[in-house]
């Protein structure tokens, strides 16, 4: 069942981030329309695949004795999550500091 599961995320995760290095995702309005947005959706294109690809692996070593306690599961996921998490604030803040720039310069 875990496999499955990790599987399906992951696969789906992949496949968003993928859409998002063609310029091909859902983002917020208030950074629509700007110089940068295509480089912003790339971004989060990356965010999404380093979400995804860790998850992906971690489908094939779900069944490993390791993770047979689901304290040992979940902190193996939090520290597989932890890369894309880091990389998705580090980009929002840097594109929450632009739009902020280009408000002020109107």
């Amino acid at each position: 069942m875990r496999l499955i599961t990790f599987l399906i995320f992951g696969s789906t995760w992949l496949i968003y981030g993928i859409m998002g290095l063609f310029g091909i995702q859902l983002i917020n309005d208030k950074y629509r329309g700007y110089d940068w947005t295509p480089t912003y959706i790339r971004c989060r294109g990356i965010a999404w695949i380093l979400l995804a690809v860790p998850w992906i692996i971690l489908a094939f070593f779900a069944n490993a004795t390791f993770f047979d306690s689901i304290i040992n599961l979940a902190i193996f996921c939090c520290v597989c999550t932890l890369p894309a998490l880091i990389y998705g604030i580090h980009i929002d803040k840097e594109y929450a500091k632009k739009l902020k720039e280009h408000e002020e310069n109107k």
